[in-house]
């Protein structure tokens, strides 16, 4: 008997294994499925849809717009075709060195998007969401951008290069931020493991004390200028359940 209820519990293991990996590989799948439409519909060639098209000459948030180099110009999005998706589409964020390139969503809260996808789906991987309490115009003194850690690399998973891997920030240390207005320049200072509740997610603070530490804290080392308007990218770091984050710090460079 004691057999039979031992094969009866492997077997229940086994099963809730499968399932548990089947599970998984769909929502890999829908993942997938969405980034492909977000692909279709938000990127092209035709700079008339793009940020790129406002007048050079024209300031946003108080700095005068520059001309955007020619490899990010051709990243163009679409922002009407985003908006009948997803009307609480901010931003699209690109960062070349880890083959990131979502769009950004604000919900009402930190929770909404964590378990849904783009397309207001039911999904495992969430969505790439700004902090519900930022400006939408990343015009705060800090704007932080939470996404899912996913094994497969995708959302923010790939983040952990930056710290895994120091030439990474090296190869290319910008993030890029597309909107409908004007298009952002951010250039990596900072990278590290840290308690999700940990002081460094304060959208206001003393400027200089806040990068001196996060620099303090940084396990990559790249010297650029710190003094613009920073970007935080938030992700889970360590085992499940552990409270650890991961963060990467990013300050303004130039406005196009």
């Amino acid at each position: 008997m004691r057999i039979i209820r031992s094969a009866a519990f492997a077997a229940i293991l086994l099963f809730l294994g499968f399932h548990g990996i089947m599970h998984t590989m769909n929502s890999y799948r829908a993942e997938e499925a969405v980034e492909e439409q977000l692909q279709e519909v938000a990127v092209a060639v035709d700079k008339e849809i793009t940020p790129v098209s406002q007048p050079a000459e024209e300031e946003v948030l108080g700095v005068t717009r520059k001309e955007l180099p020619p490899e990010i110009a051709a990243m163009a999005v679409d922002f009407e075709a985003l908006k009948a998706i997803n009307a609480d589409v901010v931003a699209w964020i690109y960062i070349p060195a880890v083959d990131i390139s979502y769009p950004v969503v604000q919900g009402d809260d930190n929770e909404e998007y964590l378990h849904m996808s783009f397309d207001s789906k039911k999904s495992s991987a969430g969505s790439v969401f700004m902090n519900y309490a930022n400006s939408k115009d990343f015009s705060d003194e800090n704007t932080f951008v939470f996404a899912h850690n996913m094994k497969n690399g995708s959302m923010f998973g790939a983040l952990k290069s930056f710290v895994w891997n120091t030439e990474t920030v090296d190869s290319d240390p910008y993030i890029w931020i597309f909107t409908s207005n004007a298009t952002y320049q951010y250039e990596i200072f900072s990278a590290y493991n840290t308690d999700k509740d940990s002081d460094m997610y304060q959208i206001s603070s003393d400027h200089d004390e806040y990068v001196e530490s996060a620099l303090s804290q940084s396990i990559i080392t790249h010297d650029c200028d710190t003094d613009g308007r920073l970007i935080t990218l938030s992700t889970c770091a360590g085992f499940a359940g552990s409270g650890q984050r991961l963060l990467v710090h990013g300050s303004l460079v130039e406005t196009y």
